[in-house]
């Protein structure tokens, strides 16, 4: 009885996508900036590695480690069907250590649609389901970092310095993305 209710959800899930991309393309054009992709939402560019930052004032010497989070920042957003909870996931981070900003480092998730933007291989690893943008919150757990979307897709564990990225399902366990 899954395997049937899986098939089904996954038809459905599949004609919904169909219909709603067809009615994207048909949204008017707006008569005024998109809000989400100008002024402050305005999406980064490109990724960066910015070392050692000028702090002003001080950073307490004790606060050693990574401040690192999480959201959507489109690399081609359609500026008329746009909605900022589907954008492209973007880890941005801050390594502190003895008082002193060591780097600042922005890097897209990796999804399929991400890696064909970039011309960049896809973040390796199983994906459950056919959505794998990941852009809502960065936790740590057993000693890793990981992004994760509320959303449907398998989390991905980021290294150190954000350049390595994994979809990682937990070795098996984690059979199907968490669903809404």
């Amino acid at each position: 009885m899954t395997s049937i209710k899986t098939a089904i959800r996954s038809v459905v899930h599949k004609g919904i996508e169909t219909l709603a991309e067809f009615n994207r393309k048909r949204l008017p054009a707006l008569d005024r900036p998109h809000p989400y992709l100008t002024g402050i939402h305005e999406p980064m560019q490109r990724e960066l590695v910015i070392e050692d930052l000028t702090v002003t004032g001080t950073i307490p010497p004790e606060l050693n480690g990574r401040y690192l989070r999480i959201g959507p920042n489109p690399i081609a957003a359609d500026s008329k069907s746009y909605h900022w909870f589907i954008g492209d996931g973007m880890v941005h981070g801050v390594r502190l250590q003895e008082g002193r900003a060591r780097w600042y480092r922005n890097r897209w998730i990796r999804s399929k649609a991400v890696g064909r933007m970039l011309e960049v291989p896809a973040a390796p690893g199983p994906r459950h389901g056919t959505f794998d943008t990941v852009n809502t919150n960065v936790i740590g757990h057993a000693g890793a970092a990981w992004a994760l979307v509320e959303a449907s897709s398998t989390p991905v564990r980021l290294n150190e310095t954000l350049e390595d990225q994994t979809y990682d399902d937990f070795g098996g366990t984690l059979k199907r993305a968490p669903s809404t």
